[in-house]
């Protein structure tokens, strides 16, 4: 099957809109496979190794356990880093789903971790949060051991995983201790941020259940809970660079979020971008249609900025 791409780059001010206009493909299944959510699963890259099954923070009894990726042949001494986080509504915290995105990461040039977090069934938020910066640190920890640069770490999620790659990114010293990640000596800082189908704010929808789940309450009956876990909330002029990507058919994910985030952004002064994927729904990274492209755009904004 044959496609091509066409994109265009609008600059508005501070902001970049990276308008994804047209997708044509010579075979009339494309359209069903866009329709039906179609799953792919690409090739490993030959030129990647993986690590699996670190440890990389215990509460109690309780392990949390990464994958890390990382090229086999360094172009550099010191490797950028990201932390790859997994949506699913906070309720699967599992590793494995994110290992073909980490894995083309790390074919880019850098080291790649995907993370077990703890889901709103076991935990409510902050917790999952509090697992993505423990996930940071301990890159900071083993840095000399996987040629790391510290000063170089992102994250990157898709849907409820985005959304927590924007929070680690806009809370910078926040949320940083829990009992059990003992060695907070280390930052938890990151220094960008791409997130697919991320949600930014949650108050303008109450009864999304999924969210009630993940705080712990009600709306009514603890407003505050909801905006505090709103990236929104959060934006300030330390903020990171940021890549939203999302897909124009989201059903899930209002599609005014990227904007209302970036407006936000603009107001700090912060650099943002902002890729539109036309006829792509919420999971597009799951199609072969798009997997391709937002790796490249994900990878290519990390360099940039890591």
């Amino acid at each position: 099957m044959r496609c091509f791409v066409l994109t265009r780059s609008i600059r508005l001010t501070t902001l970049k809109f990276i308008l994804l206009l047209s997708i044509a493909c010579s075979a009339p299944s494309v359209s069903f496979a866009q329709e039906t959510g179609q799953l792919w699963a690409p090739t490993f890259p030959s030129n990647v190794e993986k690590i699996g099954e670190l440890e990389y923070v215990r509460y109690g009894d309780r392990q949390l356990k990464l994958d890390l990726y990382r090229p086999k042949e360094k172009t550099r001494d010191l490797l950028p880093a990201v932390v790859v986080i997994r949506g699913g509504a906070w309720r699967r915290g599992d590793k494995e789903p994110m290992g073909d995105m980490a894995a083309a990461l790390a074919s880019y040039g850098m080291v790649a971790v995907t993370i077990e977090y703890r889901p709103s069934t076991e935990a409510v938020f902050p917790a999952a949060l509090l697992d993505v910066k423990a996930a940071v640190r301990w890159l900071r920890r083993n840095a000399v051991e996987h040629s790391i640069d510290t000063e170089s770490i992102g994250a990157i999620g898709q849907s409820a995983g985005g959304h927590l790659a924007l929070l680690a990114g806009l809370t910078p010293g926040q949320y940083d201790v829990e009992h059990g990640d003992s060695d907070s000596r280390e930052s938890s800082e990151v220094q960008a941020v791409v997130g697919f189908s991320a949600p930014v704010q949650f108050h303008t929808h109450p009864d999304l259940e999924p969210a009630r789940v993940f705080f712990g309450a009600e709306y009514d009956d603890d407003p505050g809970i909801w905006h505090e876990a709103a990236p929104l909330t959060h934006v300030s002029s330390k903020a990171p660079p940021t890549l939203l990507v999302t897909g124009l058919k989201d059903t899930v994910v209002p599609r005014d979020h990227p904007f209302v985030l970036a407006a936000a952004y603009q107001q700090h002064g912060v650099e943002i971008e902002i890729a539109l994927l036309r006829g792509a729904p919420h999971s597009f990274w799951n199609k072969k249609e798009w997997f391709g492209y937002s790796i490249e755009r994900a990878a290519r904004f990390f360099l940039r900025h890591l």
